[in-house]
């Protein structure tokens, strides 16, 4: 690179652009060939009073169940009751990211919790290995119940400060994953896409589905 003679001896960082072939990146609900079950529990009563617990994983796919104890002092266990209904579950996902899942009381409801919560939910990890999710992304998986993930269960993106709703089977998708820890992008669970720049194309092979209007 011509014209750094002034930097000779320091050290600079280089941010430019690059070409690059672009593939799509895969989903799983599989891990080492176990479902994506997380299990986590609550025990401060301040903060299950408070009503907006995290989960501690990223790009939540469904919740399962939110089990209550007796009382404050004892632990949740799967077999106690199931208060899910009273819980809304957000995924996690931002306009730029995908962040950490969490549940929340449902406004409106009368709701208080009067134990320990153990919340059980089932999330998605990212391969890693491609660009961008699309579609195909969300193809051969199967949740904990043994249910195929179909085309109308991919999950969608509410846009927070228009409301818009994207169907991210119709998108392209180059949002990295947060850590677990909800605080980077480079601990255990992260997962960082290159991103292409405003104003440019690319090309690539997508599979869709083209409706066809039934014969009279």
């Amino acid at each position: 690179i011509s014209g750094l003679t002034s930097y000779n001896g320091d050290q600079v960082t280089l941010i430019a652009g690059i070409k690059k072939t672009l593939d799509h990146d895969s989903k799983s609900l599989t891990t080492s060939g176990s479902q994506n079950i997380h299990q986590v529990a609550f025990s401060t009563q301040s903060t299950i009073e408070a009503g907006d617990l995290q989960l501690g994983k990223a790009d939540g796919y469904r919740l399962l169940a939110v089990y209550m104890s007796a009382d404050f002092s004892t632990a949740a266990a799967n077999t106690d009751t199931d208060v899910k209904e009273y819980y809304d579950f957000d995924n996690g996902q931002k306009d730029n990211f995908y962040g950490i899942s969490k549940i929340t009381i449902k406004p409106g409801t009368n709701f208080v919790p009067t134990g320990r919560l153990l919340v059980k939910y089932e999330f998605f990890t990212h391969d890693g290995t491609g660009d961008f999710f699309s579609v195909d992304s969300y193809s051969g998986l199967t949740d904990d119940d043994g249910v195929a993930v179909t085309y109308e269960d991919i999950p969608s993106y509410t846009v927070l400060s228009t409301g818009k709703v994207i169907e991210l089977r119709s998108a392209i998708d180059f949002r990295p994953r947060v850590s677990d820890a909800g605080n980077n992008f480079s601990g255990t669970g992260a997962v960082t896409k290159l991103c292409p720049e405003p104003a440019t194309t690319f090309t690539t092979d997508i599979q869709y589905y083209l409706n066809r209007h039934p014969l009279q």
